[in-house]
């Protein structure tokens, strides 16, 4: 198992740009020119934030000013991409898509429209002068386009292109990500306890989501249709030694 964990992480691409580097630009950007750079998204996450801020109250009117000093810390980082078919830039969010659906979720409750929610944003790269044939090589160069298909499977970029999943990535608004069950299993073992929360690591779902879909599919269990099996077999994973070396493995002394 723990080879086949080392090879699987190999397959995905974490990202080599320097997230923490000066940005290009710092400014407003609408949701609906956004676009995310993967197919998934740990919903798990996104709820527990969206939670967290609405305790916070920062959905209300007269939290405004927390609200846009929210938005202001936890400003998403993109990449400037070539226009979209009515002439206008679409920006491609390499981090913080967790952020943009809480804040899409709580401007929602702001009964603001899908055309008047927005986020902070850093711009790291402009590659707003290429065609897109080029941008998307670009991407896949500085390794910033999460290389999962529709089942959550590592693949590579020829074949993730081939199979239209670009144009996925290109048409799909950044509020329509699919959820990403072994991610967000990964946040449920955090949750019960079964592991600790990885200090200072950065991508630490995407380890467990990987050995959590090889034992799923072993087993030939679906999480979308059997869900109380996969978290049964996901306790039972995070328990054992097969689970060594991920992040946030609590060692159980018998």
């Amino acid at each position: 198992m723990r080879k086949f964990i080392s090879a699987a992480l190999l397959a995905i691409p974490l990202f080599t740009l320097n997230l923490h580097a000066a940005p290009r630009g710092f400014c407003a950007v609408h949701l609906r020119e956004l676009r995310s750079t993967q197919l998934f998204l740990g919903m798990t996450a996104v709820e527990k934030m969206t939670d967290d801020l609405v305790k916070r109250g920062l959905y209300l009117l007269d939290k405004k000013i927390e609200w846009k000093d929210y938005l202001t810390e936890n400003a998403v980082t993109t990449v400037k991409g070539p226009n979209d078919s009515n002439g206008k830039p679409l920006y491609f969010v390499v981090n913080g898509n967790h952020h943009v659906e809480a804040a899409n979720r709580i401007q929602a409750l702001q009964n603001l429209t899908w055309d008047e929610r927005w986020v902070y944003a850093n711009e790291a790269l402009d590659f707003s002068q290429l065609n897109w044939r080029s941008f998307w090589e670009q991407m896949n160069e500085q390794k910033l386009i999460l290389l999962l298909n529709q089942r959550g499977t590592p693949t590579t970029f020829e074949r993730f292109r081939d199979d239209q999943l670009l144009e996925v990535l290109k048409e799909t608004p950044i509020s329509g990500l699919m959820n990403d069950t072994g991610r967000s299993m990964a946040e449920y073992l955090l949750d019960v306890g079964m592991i600790e929360k990885p200090k200072g690591q950065l991508y630490w779902q995407f380890q467990w989501a990987v050995a959590l879909r090889k034992i799923w599919k072993n087993a030939k269990v679906d999480p979308l249709k059997n869900i109380s099996k996969a978290k049964k077999m996901a306790k039972a994973f995070a328990r054992s030694d097969d689970a060594k070396g991920l992040p946030g493995f609590k060692n159980r002394a018998n």
